[in-house]
């Protein structure tokens, strides 16, 4: 409950943010979201972040080892994403170069018809 409370107020945070920044910068704060709206926003999340870190119910270091964790399975994640990717690619290069020479070979039948 503490954690959905700080992420309330660092929602809040950043929406403030955002239109002091657009504010300062002399832009109208409207409807239209612009990159003084953004980096606001984003600074406001990184505090309100910062503050659920502070006040986890964990100690720093099991914390910091689940953020280390989960950042390692998100980079073997991804690698394997890639992976899978780039076995996909070559898969449809090579399906593509055996019917180019499909269509090649029929249209020199043709051709010699």
């Amino acid at each position: 409950m503490k954690n959905l409370i700080v992420l309330a107020c660092s929602f809040l945070s950043g929406v403030a943010s955002s239109k002091r920044l657009a504010r300062a910068a002399g832009k109208k704060v409207g409807g239209r979201v612009n990159a003084d709206h953004t980096l606001g926003f984003l600074l406001g999340l990184s505090v309100g972040a910062g503050c659920v870190l502070l006040f986890a119910p964990k100690a720093g270091a099991d914390t910091r080892s689940m953020i280390d964790k989960k950042a390692k399975e998100g980079s073997a994640y991804l690698k394997q994403q890639a992976e899978d990717l780039s076995d996909a690619a070559a898969n449809l290069i090579r399906e593509g170069r055996k019917e180019a020479a499909r269509a090649e070979k029929t249209l020199v039948d043709a051709a010699h018809a």
